[in-house]
């Protein structure tokens, strides 16, 4: 956590806001969902990414403020107050809205067109591609935040290094990145997934699904936040395997899935 009580509460209270908002941003998801026929995909298609888009627009919109908002009172607790300049902050993270434009059309019309290709009614086409969709237009919001605090960080006049903070029970994936602790130093760096990682592209910061977030080491003196430590134990005790990052994945999800407590010493 963070070196003051008031910051680690502070990032829990943040996650927690931006959950909140995922809740309200996938309740308006799913109402527009109608507009896109999977009988009538290539009529229908257009209007329906188009829609989306603009819902993405907004709530990435939000998530990037609750972060911002969460920043400044963050750095207040550690290291003492500091004004951003919001909007300035916001005109430097713009969406790649043709990143996301592709992203909605592969996870829906394109992935209905696949599956009832392969046989799926398309009942289950839809019932597939509704969960590839909301898995995808979530990250696509979520981003906003993440790049919003990165973006912060980048206007101090000091190099800050950045956590990983991962939901409560993370993907061995995300787990294994934050058992680095405080490794990442720059937007070019924070979080990026790496080449060969199961559904993820060389460069892309989260999967699909990924609830995690960052929080900045202002003090030298902060703890690491959530489970970090208790990951890097784990890293520790099976680093110098041939297969280490397998390794740490099967020790991992063993322990999810039998509920016994990581074993770390």
């Amino acid at each position: 956590m963070a070196a003051t009580l008031a910051g680690a509460q502070l990032t829990e209270a943040h996650r927690t806001h931006q959950l909140a908002m995922q809740a309200l941003f996938l309740d308006e998801l799913l109402r527009y969902w109608p507009l896109l026929d999977p009988l009538r995909l290539d009529r229908t298609a257009a209007g329906w990414v188009d829609a989306v888009l603009a819902l993405i627009a907004g709530y990435r919109t939000q998530s990037a403020v609750i972060s911002l908002d969460y920043y400044q009172r963050f750095r207040a607790a550690e290291i003492g107050p500091r004004t951003l300049d919001q909007p300035a902050i916001l005109r430097s993270i713009p969406a790649n809205e043709d990143t996301i434009r592709a992203s909605l059309i592969a996870t829906g019309p394109a992935k209905i067109k696949h599956d009832t290709r392969i046989g799926r009614t398309p009942e289950q086409a839809q019932q597939a591609a509704v969960t590839a969709v909301t898995g995808a237009a979530t990250r696509h919001v979520q981003n906003g935040g993440r790049d919003a605090l990165i973006a912060a960080g980048d206007t101090e006049n000091r190099h800050i290094k950045w956590f990983r903070v991962t939901a409560a029970n993370p993907c061995a994936f995300c787990a294994m990145l934050a058992s680095r602790g405080p490794v990442y130093l720059s937007r070019a760096s924070a979080l990026y997934a790496t080449a060969g990682a199961p559904s993820r592209q060389p460069g892309e910061k989260y999967h699909d699904n990924c609830h995690c977030t960052v929080e900045p080491q202002l003090s030298r003196t902060a703890e690491w936040p959530g489970r970090g430590r208790e990951f890097q134990r784990l890293w520790k005790t099976i680093q110098n395997e041939p297969d280490a990052l397998n390794a740490f994945r099967r020790a991992y999800e063993g322990s999810r899935r039998t509920g016994i407590p990581l074993q770390t010493s």
